[in-house]
């Protein structure tokens, strides 16, 4: 018995650690009337688009990936004023206002590279990554922002690279096999323990 009351205290700060691990790892934003989070960058592919999807499981609208109003970061959350196969006029690109909640549009005829020729639908975006590519409140590939460097936080976007990997994932799949392993070795002192007392 004595042996519980040491392994509880510990496995207790074990899952608290756990828990605080995961929440940093996906950081809610407030100020929105529906949850949003912050990412460091949007899917790059269909295949991670439909992994982001699943994993915010959005039952009340559609999943979706923008800039802020101020084009300093990239958040991700359940769009819930969006039909499925919305499309997106061609020449802009969107951004999630904080004021009303509202995906607003801008235009990027200024863009160097990567403004969307034809509209496209929501679950399209990841083939139009200047769209989601921001640093300095800007769009990256925009030519002619005023990057607001002194007034703007210095949050860059990481360019696409689709070779590079989710590691938050890998993360926090670590983190969760590392604590079974540990749950499973204390159960199993635990149990050889309690044997050997009957015994």
């Amino acid at each position: 018995m004595d042996l519980h009351k040491n392994i509880l205290p510990v496995l207790g700060i074990l899952l608290a650690s756990f828990f605080l691990f995961c929440e940093s790892i996906s950081k809610e934003t407030s100020g929105y009337k529906f949850p949003v989070y912050s990412r460091p960058y949007c899917p790059r592919n269909e295949k991670e688009w439909n992994r982001r999807k699943a994993k915010l499981n959005c039952s009340k609208g559609t999943y979706a990936c923008f800039p802020n109003n101020e084009f300093t970061e990239l958040i991700e959350f359940c769009y819930p004023y969006l039909p499925e196969r919305f499309r997106i006029e061609k020449g802009v690109c969107l951004y999630l206002s904080k004021e009303n909640s509202k995906l607003n549009d801008t235009e990027c005829k200024t863009f160097e590279f990567g403004c969307p020729p034809d509209s496209y639908s929501v679950d399209e975006l990841f083939k139009y990554p200047s769209c989601v590519t921001v640093e300095n409140g800007c769009f990256s590939a925009d030519k002619c922002c005023q990057r607001s460097v002194l007034n703007t936080p210095q949050h860059t976007t990481p360019r696409f690279d689709t070779n590079q990997t989710d590691w938050t994932q890998i993360i926090t799949s670590i983190g969760i096999l590392l604590i079974l392993f540990i749950n499973g070795v204390v159960i199993y002192v635990v149990v050889n323990k309690i044997k050997k007392g009957n015994s």
